[in-house]
């Protein structure tokens, strides 16, 4: 069970953490240019750009297309940032519900065969929204100059921590003097690292720190490390608590480091210069579905087991029922609705990742963060 475990483990952390490494490949694929409508969007996407665990088909993603008949329906071909969970019901809800459908939309949801597939295939014009990483969307557009629109907040709060199982005696950072810490690179990481350390009045001298590359959950567990930075609120600790493991984690966010929105929608400018009245409906359908989740949330983590792929990342009801339960508070406040964005929450993350050396330039807020009502 175990080794079952640490592989799935391994497979989502890993991928979620290697998407700054290709931010050039966004910019090489953002000059094939875009399409010229929704409808072609699916027919741009080949087998080999998919990848096996890929699907622009909405059956054959695990979503079924209501009412294909209906000729005036628009396609919106959406990249997750990953295998179905709990993180995506309200999609699968909006679906099922025929909310996309009463906005005149065809939804196919597309699973990335790689980390970078949200904002690349947006990008080119091979799909029409991503689910990505605030993070990573700053330096896309700061250091590659790549033309995204972020276009809402599926997360108001960051879910990435500092994880450790608590017989190593870690409870703050100060602990971390003379430990191993364990990573996999992205463009920020130092930055949130040296910030943390800073906090207690450590520097990266203080710590060893190790590319794990993508085990970052099982080099933790076999203690070849310490502790380990990157795993998720959602996923990882339900999922180490479910298997026995006594864990804890550290949330940068309350030592200096931004509250980083957990995960965006992500288009391209021309995209949305073109369609913004479809990506309203959208938004618009998706906010329907999220109201479903939060009034029946066991019904909405039925509807994503059902909807699993489980045969590269299958879904544990225990746990997904755990994880839906620590997304809700995340995915709306009683400070910023569901999908919607702040700019100075923006303005404070790029001022930071400007500061911290992680991006050369700025820019203003407006210039990525896009609200449809």
């Amino acid at each position: 069970m175990i080794k079952n475990f640490a592989k799935t483990i391994k497979a989502y952390t890993g991928f979620i953490l290697t998407v700054s490494a290709m931010s050039l490949l966004v910019f090489l694929l953002s000059g094939c240019g875009e399409n010229s409508g929704a409808a072609s969007s699916q027919g741009s996407i080949s087998d080999s750009e998919k990848g096996s665990n890929s699907n622009a088909d909405p059956e054959k993603s695990g979503v079924s297309s209501q009412d294909k008949s209906k000729d005036k329906e628009e396609n919106i071909d959406i990249v997750l940032d990953w295998y179905p969970n709990a993180v995506h019901a309200f999609l699968y809800e909006a679906q099922s519900k025929g909310y996309f459908a009463d906005e005149g939309l065809k939804i196919n949801i597309i699973f990335p065969s790689n980390a970078s597939d949200p904002i690349t295939m947006t990008a080119a014009g091979k799909a029409d929204i991503g689910l990505y990483y605030q993070e990573d969307a700053i330096i896309a557009k700061a250091n590659e100059n790549i033309p995204v629109k972020v276009i809402g907040a599926v997360l108001q709060k960051p879910n990435a921590v500092i994880t450790y199982l608590n017989e190593t005696g870690i409870k703050s950072p100060a602990d971390f003097k003379g430990k191993t810490i364990g990573y996999s690179s992205t463009g920020s990481t130092d930055a949130i690292m040296k910030q943390i350390l800073k906090s207690a009045n450590l520097t990266m001298n203080d710590v060893e720190m190790v590319d794990v590359g993508f085990d970052l959950m099982s080099s933790m567990t076999t203690k070849q490390v310490d502790a380990t930075y990157g795993c998720v609120l959602n996923h990882e600790i339900p999922q180490l608590e479910d298997n026995g493991f006594d864990v804890g984690y550290i949330k940068p966010s309350e030592f200096g480091v931004p509250e980083f929105y957990g995960l965006i929608m992500v288009t391209s400018e021309n995209n949305l210069q073109k369609n913004k009245d479809k990506y309203t409906r959208f938004i618009r359908a998706c906010k329907k579905g999220f109201e479903d989740v939060k009034n029946n949330p066991d019904e909405a983590v039925n509807l994503i087991i059902d909807n699993q792929n489980d045969e590269n990342f299958p879904l544990s009801k225990s746990v997904e029922d755990k994880s839906l339960n620590v997304l809700l508070p995340m995915m709306e406040t009683d400070k910023a609705k569901f999908l919607s964005q702040n700019k100075d929450e923006w303005e404070s993350a790029i001022k930071w990742m400007k500061e911290s050396g992680v991006i050369n330039e700025d820019f203003k807020a407006e210039e990525i963060m896009e609200e449809l009502n």
